[in-house]
């Protein structure tokens, strides 16, 4: 009885020493996320992506499955799941594990320490020499004891490790050193039917993580009769993770990730803690987080109101700027990318035919009256004088988005008939919208602009104890159309005060201060630089008036109006 006892006793400690072996073995060859491919990714334009891993891995001898790598998701956005049927994913564990490894010998005695039995040539500090066999003396190290045994002729042989000044080995030679590594792991401990160790199973891993973005490019193409070709180019760069001929979803629209700036704490990362903990209680990123956080996805809007407009600003901004509005997200999706980490990539994703026309726009740059100057020293800038003493009307391709795909914003080649007219900027514009697409100066349409003050009432207005003058304006923009074409025009004014009359079919919309100021883009620089009246919104307002007209070869069309504001 007691020898069978010893016997089971002997098998189980030989079992346990099996398992533990095949778990540090196994540690040494963890699966990583470059080891389970990016089977789809989702690329947002600001350099976001949510990345999903799927693929098979190995339980370890506990179960579990055990990934050497951590990604750094954004906060909440982690998900890891198990796809075999019958076994659900109990918990995903972060943390550090020592791990077995090996690494390069760095001198003799670690070379002499990992290849015990093998036959060397000792040649010692006094230029003897002699043959033997390494003895293996682990777990000691040599460097530790100060010696190392050989087997000699004349028997064993205890050489001290500062005689050693040269070792030859005959035969193989071992290079690496058995070693012990402090590594971050992710452990997904599987429970279920067929979750045993040694099992093969798939798992998924996504995230949302920075490192891989997208910037769109346009061609367009006129052919002189109202139809443009449009091609829109990827741009996309990946410093993130490797594709394997993955599906890539390309995002127009960029949704709102409030917790972008804090990474979620599978990451292991410090400066999460740290970070959260500099909130305070009310913050909108607080781990004790918003209820502004469940409206978690805006996107692009467009402008439905008014004529259609240009895009103005940085590029980059307005790309970056997208994640406004309600609309929902249009897809652009790629199968078969193959896209190392490091690598760029530029690729044709979508063609569109849409019509368009030609529109000649004066947008005449709103300016400080002549009060308001005189009340701030009566300095005009260089640029702001130009603006009003010689405007200019611009040439601009009007689209009319007939497609089902959206136009987003980005940078655009204009071309007519083969040649480059122009670059250019998109907006986004959805299907069934238009805008507009700036080409060049119009320097064939002539621009003469006169405004003049016809007249003061003094005590027009009183408001309170505060009696205010009547300053009344009459201006008149004329267009000459030095063409040898008929053209479609249009002329658009700011005015402050309040319009009176608008001949000639202009259309008056009332604006507010930061509306007219938003739009307003070529001359706004004033707006701040001077000192407005505490009154002035009280009793003055801002007006846009718009003329539509068509001008033919030589025509000369005048666009009047009439206006006025109060003074103090």
């Amino acid at each position: 009885m007691f020898e069978k006892q010893r016997v089971l006793f002997a098998v189980l400690l030989m079992f346990a020493s099996l398992v533990t072996l095949r778990a540090q073995d196994a540690s040494t060859e963890l699966a990583t996320l470059k080891s389970i491919p990016a089977r789809e990714v989702m690329i947002f334009k600001d350099g976001h992506a949510f990345v999903v891993h799927e693929g098979e891995v190995t339980l370890d001898a506990r179960g579990c499955a055990v990934l050497g790598e951590l990604p750094k998701p954004v906060l909440g956005t982690f998900w890891p799941a198990v796809l075999n049927e019958g076994m659900v994913l109990e918990a995903a564990v972060a943390g550090t594990r020592e791990l077995a490894s090996n690494r390069p010998a760095g001198s003799m005695l670690e070379l002499v320490d990992v290849n015990a039995g093998a036959t060397v040539t000792v040649t010692q500090t006094d230029d003897t020499s002699w043959v033997g066999t390494l003895v293996d003396q682990s777990p000691a190290k040599a460097s530790q004891l100060g010696y190392f045994l050989a087997q000699t002729s004349s028997g064993l042989r205890v050489v001290p490790t500062g005689l050693l000044r040269e070792i030859t080995f005959h035969g193989d030679l071992h290079r690496e050193v058995d070693t012990t590594v402090n590594r971050q792991v992710l452990e997904l401990q599987i429970r279920g039917t067929g979750a045993v160790p040694g099992a093969k199973v798939r798992i998924a891993i996504a995230y949302l993580q920075k490192g891989i973005d997208w910037i769109p490019s346009y061609r367009v193409d006129l052919d002189g009769k109202g139809e443009a070709r449009l091609e829109l180019r990827a741009s996309i760069s990946n410093d993130l993770v490797d594709l394997t001929q993955a599906t890539a979803h390309l995002v127009v629209g960029v949704p709102s990730f409030p917790f972008a700036h804090m990474t979620d704490p599978i990451a292991l990362d410090a400066a999460f803690r740290h970070t959260a903990a500099q909130m305070p209680a009310n913050s909108f990123v607080n781990p004790a987080y918003s209820n502004a956080a469940s409206n978690f996805i805006n996107t692009q809007v467009a402008d439905f109101g008014g004529a259609p407009g240009v895009a103005s600003g940085s590029i980059n901004d307005e790309i970056a700027g997208e994640a406004q509005g309600l609309e929902d997200l249009f897809i652009h999706s790629l199968k078969g990318v193959t896209l190392a980490k490091g690598e760029r990539m530029s690729r044709l994703i979508a063609k569109q035919r849409l019509n368009y026309e030609d529109v000649y726009v004066l947008d005449v740059p709103v300016v400080p009256l002549n009060d308001l100057q005189h009340r701030n020293g009566g300095q005009m800038s260089d640029e702001l004088e130009r603006l009003i003493n010689r405007p200019k009307a611009e040439h601009r391709i009007r689209l009319t988005n007939d497609s089902s795909l959206p136009i987003t914003t980005a940078p655009a080649l204009v071309f007519r008939d083969g040649r480059l007219v122009a670059q250019s900027q998109t907006r986004f514009t959805p299907a069934g919208a238009k805008t507009d697409l700036a080409l060049t100066a119009a320097i064939e349409i002539q621009v003469d602009r006169e405004d003049r003050e016809t007249g003061r009432q003094n005590g027009a207005l009183t408001l309170g104890r505060t009696v205010y003058h009547q300053v009344d304006l009459e201006s008149t923009v004329r267009l000459v159309n030095r063409t040898k074409k008929a053209v479609k025009v249009e002329v658009v004014r700011q005015v402050f005060g309040h319009v009176d009359a608008a001949m000639d079919e202009g259309e008056v919309t009332r604006l507010s201060m930061l509306r007219a100021r938003a739009s307003s883009s070529r001359s706004s620089d004033w707006w701040t630089a001077v000192s407005w009246p505490h009154w002035w919104s009280q009793v003055n307002g801002v007006s846009r008036v718009t003329w539509e007209r068509t001008l033919e070869p030589g025509e000369a069309s005048d666009f009047r109006l009439t206006s006025h504001y109060f003074w103090n």
